[in-house]
């Protein structure tokens, strides 16, 4: 069994973020996130590493050149 403080910290180290990114490429999805260079949008990155700017809107991602 796993004590508590080391799951909370597992996905805080390089590893455990590798495991995570590795999941997230095996199951075909998109990620989100932000970038420092587009302070006002969101970042979708593809599993194959392409990155798209845009925002949600109705609750669905619009890339920025769909705008």
């Amino acid at each position: 069994m796993v004590d508590l403080c080391e799951a909370l910290e597992s996905p805080r180290s390089r590893a455990g973020q590798e495991a995570a990114f590795a999941y997230l490429r095996r199951t075909g999805h998109a990620r989100y996130g932000s970038d420092p260079a587009f302070p006002d949008r969101i970042v979708r990155i593809d599993p194959d590493g392409a990155r798209t700017v845009g925002k949600f809107v109705n609750r669905r991602f619009v890339a920025d050149d769909e705008n």
